[in-house]
This record gives C-alpha cells, sequence and structure tokens, in this order.
C-alpha cells in the first residue's frame, strides 16, 4: 500500500496535539482506503465513506496521488480553557494536495485528550466515548444527521501523547463547497447566544434565538429520550444513577465544602439558617426502590455541545458523547441544561433578590416570568421550556420532586466543583442551598414523619 502523508498546519497547537492529529489522520486515511479498496456492496462501511462522498464516486478509474491537506479550523471550544472532561476539540477537514478536482472530505470534529488519568482520577479514556455513542446509533435515525457521532479512534501508537477520536460533522450549512476546499463559517454553539454584555443579561434578541435552540434541541432528543418507544420506569437509585455527576464530591473538591457547610444537620450561609446541603445529600444517597424513567442519553447537555446554523436556529448539532448512556434516568439531558442557566452562565449584575427568585423556582410552575424584572424574561422561558420538554416527553404526569428536582439537585452538587469559574457564585451556592432546603421539607421530612 503507498504511503500517506498528511500536512497540518494550526499556530493553536502545541507540538504534542499535532503530531497526535497528524499520525491518527494517516491512520484514518489508511482505513478509509482499505475500505474503499474491499468495498462490494455499494452501501458497505457507509458509516466510514460518508466522511469523504466523493472517494466512493471516483471509484480506482483515477490514480489518486498519496498527499493530503487537513485543514484545522476553531470550533468555539479551541483556544479556550480544556472543558470539564480535560479534553480539546478541533474542526477538520481533508483535501487531496495533487487532485483539484477532488471534492474535499466533511468537516470533522476531532477530539484530544492526553492519556493517563483525568479529572475524577480514572484512566482517560475516549474509546468508552465511541462505545457509548455507537449504543445510541439505533435510537437517533430520524434525526441522524444532528448527531456527530465518533467512527474512529486512534489511542495506542507508541509515542503519541493524545488519544483521538473522529466524528463526521453533519452541520453542511456552514460550509460552502468550493474546488478544491471549503469556506466555513464559524461554528457557533448556545453559548455564544447566553454570552454577557458586559456582564449583563444577553440581548433579547439573542435570548429568544437560545430558546429556539432549546426547543429544537429536545424535539432532536425526543426518539433518544423515548428509546425508540421502549423507555421504562424501573426500581433504582439516585446514588446509581447520579454517582457520575457528583463529579467525586468525596474527595479533595469536597472537603471545603465541609468546611463550609459543616457536619451538622443545619448550616448558616448568606446570614440565614438554612439544612445543611451535605446532609441532604447523604440522606438522598441511602435512598433505594426509587421509580426513575429510563431512557438514552446525552449525558452532557451544556451550551458547548449544542452547536447550530447560523440564522438556523430550528437545527441544533449535538457533539461530545463522552457521557452518552442508552440506559440512564432521562432527566439528565433536562437538568443539566436547566443547571447551566440558573447559575453557570449567569451575569454577575443580577440583584440577590432576583438570584434568589431563581433559586427558588423549584416547584413545576414557578417559572412564572411575571414575577421577575421584564429583562429576565427570555431566561425565565428558556427554563419553562426546558420544564415543559420534560413534562411532554414523559406523556403523563411525573413525580416531579423524584423525577425532576431532586435529579436538579444532585446534579448542581456535583458542579460546585467548578464554582471558581462562574460569573455569578452566589447563584450557584444559593440554588443548592434552595434546592436543599425543599427536598428537606417536601421530601425527606415526610419520609421521617411516616
Amino acid at each position: 500500500m503507498p504511503e500517506i502523508s498528511v500536512d497540518v498546519t494550526y499556530d493553536l497547537l502545541e507540538q504534542p496535539r499535532r503530531d497526535a492529529i497528524k499520525t491518527s489522520a494517516e491512520e484514518l486515511l489508511h482505513l478509509i482506503e482499505k475500505l474503499q479498496s474491499q468495498r462490494k456492496d455499494p452501501l458497505a462501511d457507509y458509516e466510514h465513506m460518508h466522511i469523504w462522498p466523493a472517494l466512493g464516486a471516483y471509484g480506482h478509474d483515477l490514480d489518486l496521488p498519496q498527499n493530503y491537506q487537513l485543514t484545522l479550523l476553531p470550533l468555539s471550544r479551541i483556544g479556550a480553557d480544556q472543558g470539564f472532561s480535560g479534553s480539546s476539540i478541533v474542526l477538520g477537514y481533508f483535501k487531496h494536495s495533487g487532485a483539484s478536482e477532488l471534492f474535499p472530505s466533511q468537516p470533522m470534529v476531532i477530539k484530544l485528550r492526553k492519556k493517563g488519568k483525568d479529572s475524577f482520577g480514572r484512566i482517560s479514556e475516549l474509546r468508552d466515548e465511541l462505545h457509548r455513542a455507537n449504543r445510541l446509533r439505533p435510537y437517533i435515525g430520524y434525526h441522524k444527521d444532528q448527531y456527530a457521532l465518533p467512527l474512529h479512534i486512534t489511542d495506542g501508537t507508541p509515542g503519541l501523547e493524545y488519544q483521538v477520536l473522529w466524528s463526521p460533522f453533519a452541520l453542511t450549512d456552514l460550509v460552502t463547497r468550493t474546488t478544491p476546499g471549503l469556506n466555513f463559517s464559524t461554528a457557533p454553539d448556545l453559548r455564544q447566544l447566553l454570552a454577557f454584555q458586559k456582564s449583563k443579561e444577553p440581548s433579547p434578541k439573542s435570548l429568544e434565538e437560545a430558546l429556539s435552540v432549546i426547543k429544537s434541541t429536545f424535539h432532536v432528543l425526543e426518539p433518544l429520550h423515548k428509546r425508540a418507544g421502549t423507555a421504562r420506569s424501573i426500581s433504582t437509585s439516585f446514588s446509581k444513577e447520579y454517582e457520575l455527576y457528583l463529579r467525586g464530591f468525596g474527595k479533595s473538591w469536597g472537603k471545603a465544602w465541609r468546611r463550609i457547610w459543616g457536619e451538622e444537620q443545619e448550616t448558616q450561609d448568606f446570614g440565614t439558617k438554612w439544612v445543611n446541603p451535605i446532609r441532604v445529600l447523604e440522606e438522598l444517597l441511602k435512598q433505594d426502590k426509587i421509580s426513575l424513567r429510563l431512557g438514552a442519553v446525552h449525558g452532557d447537555l451544556h451550551p458547548g455541545n449544542i452547536l447550530y446554523a447560523p440564522e438556523q436556529f430550528q437545527r441544533p448539532f449535538l457533539i461530545d458523547f463522552g457521557w452518552a448512556d442508552d440506559n440512564a434516568h432521562i432527566a439528565k439531558d433536562y437538568v443539566l441544561l436547566e443547571c447551566n442557566l440558573r447559575f453557570i452562565y449567569f451575569p454577575a449584575d443580577v440583584p440577590f433578590e432576583t438570584v434568589t427568585r431563581f433559586a427558588q423556582m423549584n416547584g413545576r410552575q414557578d417559572a412564572k416570568p411575571e414575577r421577575f424584572d421584564e429583562r429576565f424574561k427570555g431566561r425565565v422561558s428558556m427554563i419553562d421550556q426546558i420544564r415543559q420538554s420534560f413534562i411532554q416527553l414523559r406523556g403523563n404526569d411525573p413525580d416531579w420532586m423524584t423525577e425532576y428536582i431532586i435529579p436538579l439537585f444532585l446534579v448542581s452538587f456535583g458542579l460546585l466543583k467548578f464554582t471558581h469559574q462562574y460569573s455569578n457564585q452566589i447563584a450557584a451556592r444559593l440554588t443548592i442551598l434552595e434546592l436543599a432546603k425543599h427536598i428537606s421539607e417536601n421530601f425527606l421530612k415526610p419520609q421521617r414523619n411516616y
């Protein structure tokens, strides 16, 4: 087989990551070429051929040179801090150095993770993400192009410091095909619509557009959450379902919060006496035989993983499936996104009274725009849309406490690990305190009285 070479240039990548991408790209092209040469059924290995459809059209009547150029482009997360998982992401596409008439490949999401232990002390493993994504494939047929599911990984090559995972990227609305390359618009994600304007609430127009993206996202996710009609309520436990989302609270980062809130049943914060969130957490993790609705989930549905085509807010595209699961509590996708709106992407200039109102939105009908200043109407509408999407998905009257509020508390609690990164740390802290109070009064105390 002829030698394949790939030229990679990208100023923002240091040499180890550039070397890993180059080696992985050559391995991927060898695989595509092998599959192409062995292909008998025109639809065989379609998923891999989807990376570069033009190769199938050319067949073997054209002696193509083996020199390729991989162009890397910024996805919104490149150049910024790595995500909570410790991974970094770029966008890239191949073109043929010696055949200008050949259309370039589809754009691809390229995810890199350094070999070794991740932020939770586990062995870093992108291969697990590939396995998890593969388990979702039976349930995404209706909206297949909205998912950038991974297809290939390079992880065992000696001398490389990084694993590299490749995912065909269906956001072709961003692409203008020219010969011999692509003209790319920037790939925006939901975070850009939630970006603060000088530490203040985003513009009403941005929030309206964000609402459209959120509504469309849950429409795309509906077949996944219903697991093609096989989603069921089963007896399980909060501990089993949400251990990962507590992000290793029992380890080093949790000690600081134990010092802040103590070990007693009650604690003092913001000049007020509260039920201790740590004690509420401990009691919830003891609960077993809880009925929860399990389906398939994306698992890490934060704004950075929801992309959209400019001016087409009804077409979301989902990336990053490291926490995907085909048998998990469906509320995970909903409550994680609500956490992002309630305190992660929350402006710093909000009055304490308003922060408190957001923190107290824990009843099923609490998202009332009239209770807030007009400028927060868009944010409240987004939270209401998330909740209504969840309720509509169930098709019946869910147990709001066990199916939504307790998961909201558990996911919020785990996100305390990153409080130092939030512009409004008060919102994160107050949200946990109010949720703990609500759960203690409406779930734990009735059990104790019984």
